[in-house]
C-alpha cells in the first residue's frame, strides 16, 4: 500500500509484449508483458519495471518472486531526487 497521497503523484504506464531470450522458454512459458510505471511527484521520479503474465501486470508479487524476476531479467527500480522545477514551469519558458 502506498503511504503517499496518490493525488499528488502523476503516473505514466507503458506496456509492451516481451520476448524470451531462450527458444524453449519462448514456446513453453506463458506470454508476458513488461510494464513500466513512471511515477512523478514532489519526491522526484520512480521508474518501476514489472514483468508479469498477460493480465497480471498490476498484481503484487511476493519478495521471492520479485528477486527471481530481477535476477532472470536484470531489472532494477530507478529513483531520482526531488523535482527542482515542475513541467508547467518549464513549459512557460517556451
Amino acid at each position: 500500500m502506498n503511504t503517499r497521497d496518490d493525488r499528488e503523484i502523476d503516473t505514466i504506464v507503458q506496456t509492451a509484449k516481451m520476448q524470451e531470450n531462450n527458444a524453449i522458454d519462448q514456446f513453453t512459458r506463458k506470454k508476458r508483458n513488461v510494464t513500466m510505471f513512471w511515477r512523478f511527484g514532489a519526491h522526484g521520479v520512480d521508474v518501476v519495471p514489472v514483468i508479469a503474465p498477460e493480465g497480471q501486470e498490476y498484481r503484487t508479487f511476493d519478495e521471492r518472486t520479485n528477486r527471481e524476476i530481477r535476477s532472470r531479467y536484470g531489472l532494477i527500480d530507478v529513483m531520482a531526487g526531488p523535482v527542482e522545477e515542475t513541467i508547467a514551469e518549464l513549459k512557460t519558458r517556451r
